[in-house]
């Protein structure tokens, strides 16, 4: 995708994210707004401040899954291209067409394979420390003295999502693209040579998937730095609102 064409779909983009938060605000209640802002007072900067700090450092983490000899991506590409997904992650259910669109962004300028492993890669870093941070808010409700039944509650909602995530880890480990495509295989019109080219996408991915740990040690550290920082950012976005 050449600049041209990167820049008008990434306006097409901010236009529409323009023109639903126009929409929101109108059939909500504008003085409404106003009046919860006015509540938040001076608290709404540093949240704000958070969260922009945990999307720019959410790009540089998935910077880091990327090989450099396969991306000419700069840092501001994945910036954009972060920006727009989560900006249409939150519009749309299932938040997947938001990583179509960040993978649609950056075409051409990573190659593919590379690309799709580390959309696969980041979203299930993110989702594993999420995992883990959702089992180590009791504790946090124990020192908050928060009422029992809310930590109980608390606890399984993490036991439920920890076992989800281990179940998701073992099907990327064992090669989630190639049995997707295998799946697929059932399908008439994906037989034949079709089929055999995704199958080989496929493969690359699931190796690249897990070769960032192994052959990249330490950008698979600062990757995980990163996505940890961002959910103290998180935590520290609503605690200032909840002031």
């Amino acid at each position: 995708m050449g600049r041209s064409r990167f820049n008008r779909v990434h306006a097409v983009v901010l236009g529409i994210g323009i023109v639903l938060l126009g929409g929101i605000i109108v059939r909500l209640d504008p003085a409404q707004i106003a009046t919860h802002l006015a509540q938040v007072r001076g608290w709404l900067v540093p949240a704000l401040a958070c969260y922009v700090a945990a999307g720019c450092v959410t790009a540089w983490s998935w910077q880091q899954m990327v090989r450099p000899d396969a991306s000419t991506a700069r840092r501001r590409d994945f910036l954009r291209a972060f920006w727009a997904g989560h900006a249409l992650n939150l519009v749309t259910p299932g938040a997947s067409a938001g990583e179509v669109l960040k993978g649609t962004l950056l075409r051409g300028r990573v190659d593919d394979d590379e690309l799709a492993a580390s959309l696969v890669l980041s979203n299930l870093l993110g989702t594993l420390l999420s995992a883990q941070l959702t089992l180590f808010a009791p504790l946090a409700g124990l020192w908050l003295d928060v009422p029992g039944h809310v930590i109980g509650w608390t606890l399984a909602a993490g036991l439920v999502l920890a076992v989800l995530v281990a179940g998701l880890v073992v099907l990327v480990r064992r090669g989630l693209a190639t049995g997707l495509v295998r799946l697929a295989g059932r399908l008439r019109f994906l037989r034949g040579r079709r089929l055999e080219e995704l199958r080989e996408h496929a493969q690359v991915i699931d190796d690249r998937v897990l070769a960032l740990r192994r052959d990249r040690p330490a950008e698979f550290a600062r990757a995980i730095a990163g996505l940890w920082a961002v959910r103290v950012l998180q935590v520290a976005e609503v605690w200032f609102l909840l002031r």
